[in-house]
């Protein structure tokens, strides 16, 4: 790693300052620890940080050249004002590929870059200051070049000068620093693209965070079609269906284990100048982009998104069936056929039972005795050209090392021409003048989205789909159902079940819709290890109802348990479950008739201990219904009562309104329906922020309607 300080000392730059305390360039609020009663103070301090360089850049994740000068800066914002005016000392720490390093200055000004053993204590300071103000800049970290690799740079500081307090920030300034030369292949190859992973890759890794704004409507309209996603205005704009914006967000959420089929996509049509809105080629997307490798993700977020989403319309499966799979033999001579032709291989889909992989062929070397190396791109290895898939044409068989995720170890996918659903081979056509998607509705459709988990569903029956926990593999004992492998890093299967009921349900039914409730069991899969737990959601699709439920937070070990109907309209939460992990559910109901739509947002769940609560739509009302009481426990009254927060989203041709209120309650062993008696105005843009004020959330009452 090269440190060549070519300007220290400096405040931080007017546009720097301008850039500072934006969303993207926050590092995370962080808690304070007392490191001698190590006592925790949440949320005591913001740290916030940016990488600039190219005059055009400023972000906290960036990915850059090794002959651009970059410059590092930051800033301190006090939350907790009990922090102002103390003296404090300011730290950097960064992590250099594998290897911890602290980054500090002598007294006399001299910079001291040396291994850290990860002890706060042995921390040697940036910088000083007598009285911490409520925002405090930290000059110019750095402004030089770097050596090719992975950096991630953290802020962090004590009060006093015993290290009693400490805070380090959430988050890392991330730099990825690529070869400023091409790629090179050596040898003499079968067959090669015009394309290698540098420059035509993307200069960053795969990655798994998501935005609302990853997609639009308008690409759901694409995707989808206008009759089947909007309701009309009476001026003929499009208002996304209820469920169509929920399915919208799920194909958003999908993402969270990676965006590796969305890479391969729209690398290769970056390379062959294919418009996707207009857009051509990387200066399209960023001003000052002459490759793909410059492209930052901000840029070409959404063109990563939209492909990505492509996975799901049905292409993947065209291309698992049975009658359209392919021997490894096959595989690799339909790689070596559409080379350098207008129509090349976009993905090799390579996957197990624990989630797949996307990679884009580029170079075809025969080894001799049979056995031939696929160069791919593997868009977890940036700027990376050793990567190769071995096809063994005469055996039948093939091969690929390969990590579900950057900081997890390697995997190595493997399969014969008994497995012909696991190595798939992709054209870019197939991503071309897509029809619309029918949203079909004779299943149940499972998607659990998040990075390393896994899902267990079991019916009355106590037949299973999903991932066995104590097995550590996947069953699949429920008639006509379907596992269907997904293309991003590490991410669980869709699991797809047969239903023939999706009518309401009503009080006199109760006792048999419960007995058709599926059990879900969600948890990590044995080994999975986490920087932080992983926020992920469950998402169920019957028809057009919707039932999702989000904010789960699991690490290795544990297990959260939940049971939804078939026709997803009715979630029974077991009080314990929800106590530990807080989670939010939505519902979708939809009136065709009425052309309109609901969505039910619930949170804040506070549940007596020793209740459930059974959260359901009948027609387009909301019921929610406590389970338990005396009968079950002698230890709880009628006057006991749950509580949540609920927010109500209608949705028709005439727009969009909705209601808020917080802390309604559920008695215990009591039922309740939900009314809205008024609804907020959505031409309000604090209503459409979230800054409403009161008065301003429509009004939502709770009617007792049995026990």
């Amino acid at each position: 790693m090269k440190f060549k300080p070519l300007m220290l000392g400096l405040c931080l730059t007017t546009s720097a300052l301008s850039q500072l305390g934006m969303a993207d360039d926050s590092l995370g609020k962080s808690p304070l620890v007392d490191m001698t009663s190590l006592k925790i103070y949440p949320n005591s301090v913001e740290f916030y940080g940016i990488t600039k360089f190219n005059t055009t850049v400023e972000a906290t994740e960036v990915n850059i050249k090794a002959t651009d000068i970059v410059e590092i800066m930051g800033a301190i914002k006090v939350i907790n004002r009990g922090l102002k005016n103390l003296p404090i000392k300011v730290y950097i720490y960064f992590k250099h590929n594998e290897q911890w390093f602290m980054y500090g200055k002598t007294q006399t000004g001299d910079i001291i870059v040396a291994p850290w053993n990860q002890d706060v204590k042995t921390l040697i300071p940036w910088m000083t200051v007598e009285k911490m103000p409520l925002v405090l800049e930290i000059p110019t970290i750095y402004k030089g070049q770097f050596s090719a690799g992975k950096l991630k740079i953290y802020l962090a500081f004590s009060a006093h000068d015993k290290l009693d307090l400490f805070a380090s920030s959430i988050k890392p300034i991330t730099i990825k620093i690529n070869n400023s030369e091409p790629s090179k292949l050596e040898g003499k190859f079968v067959a090669k693209e015009d394309f290698l992973p540098n420059p035509d890759g993307f200069g960053f890794e795969n990655y798994g965070d998501v935005f609302d704004t990853d997609l639009t409507d308008e690409d759901i309209q694409d995707f989808l079609g206008k009759e089947q996603a909007c309701y009309l205005s009476p001026k003929g704009k499009c208002i996304l269906k209820a469920h169509v914006q929920s399915w919208k967000k799920m194909q958003i959420n999908d993402s969270k284990g990676g965006h590796c089929y969305g890479m391969a996509v729209a690398s290769v049509r970056l390379k062959k100048a294919l418009a996707f809105k207009g857009k051509t080629k990387p200066m399209d997307f960023q001003s000052g982009a002459t490759m793909t490798l410059e492209l930052q993700k901000s840029a070409v977020r959404n063109m990563i998104a939209y492909y990505m989403t492509t996975q799901n319309l049905g292409i993947f499966e065209h291309y698992t069936n049975p009658a359209n799979a392919q021997k490894p033999s096959e595989v690799l001579q339909t790689i070596i056929d559409k080379m350098n032709t207008n129509d090349p291989i976009v993905v090799i889909g390579v996957s197990d039972e624990t989630g797949g992989h996307a990679i884009t062929p580029y170079a075809v070397k025969d080894k001799g005795n049979g056995e031939f190396w696929v160069y791919v791109y593997d868009n977890n290895y940036p700027d990376d050209a050793s990567k190769f898939i071995k096809i063994n044409r005469e055996q039948e068989t093939w091969s690929y090392e390969a990590q579900t995720n950057p900081n997890a170890p390697p995997t190595l996918y493997k399969g014969d021409a008994t497995t012909l659903d696991n190595l798939v081979a992709i054209p870019l056509s197939a991503h071309n003048n897509l029809a619309p998607y029918k949203i079909k509705d004779d299943f149940a459709e499972f998607r659990f989205a998040g990075q390393g988990l896994q899902m267990l569903i079991e019916n009355w029956d106590e037949q299973r789909i999903g991932y066995d926990f104590e097995q550590e593999k996947h069953v699949n004992e429920i008639k006509d159902a379907e596992i269907v492998p997904i293309f991003d890093v590490g991410a669980p299967p869709r699991y797809r079940i047969p239903i023939t009921d999706t009518t309401n349900i009503t009080g006199d039914e109760m006792d048999k819709f419960i007995q058709q409730m599926f059990g879900i069991t969600l948890g990590v899969l044995p080994g999975q290890k986490f920087e932080r737990q992983a926020d992920s959601s469950l998402f169920m699709r019957a028809g057009e109802n919707i039932a999702e439920i989000g904010n789960i937070n699991l690490v290795s070990g544990e297990k959260f348990n939940i049971a939804i109907h078939p026709s997803a309209r009715m979630v029974y939460l077991n009080s314990e479950s929800a106590t530990k992990q807080q989670p939010e559910i939505l519902l979708v109901a939809n009136d065709k008739e009425k052309q309109q739509g609901y969505i039910y947002h619930l949170s804040d769940f506070k549940i007596v201990a020793g209740t459930d609560l059974m959260i359901m739509t009948s027609g387009t009302n909301l019921q929610v219904i406590s389970v338990g009481g005396k009968e079950d426990d002698p230890t709880l009254t009628p006057l006991d009562s749950s509580t949540y927060s609920l927010r109500v989203t209608k949705l028709s041709p005439d727009g969009q309104r909705s209601a808020r209120s917080t802390q309604l309650e559920v008695p215990v062993s009591v039922k309740t329906r939900i009314h809205v008696k008024q609804w907020a105005d959505e031409s309000d843009s604090s209503v459409r922020s979230g800054n409403k004020e009161d008065g301003n959330e429509g009004v939502i009452e709770v009617e007792v309607i049995g026990k």
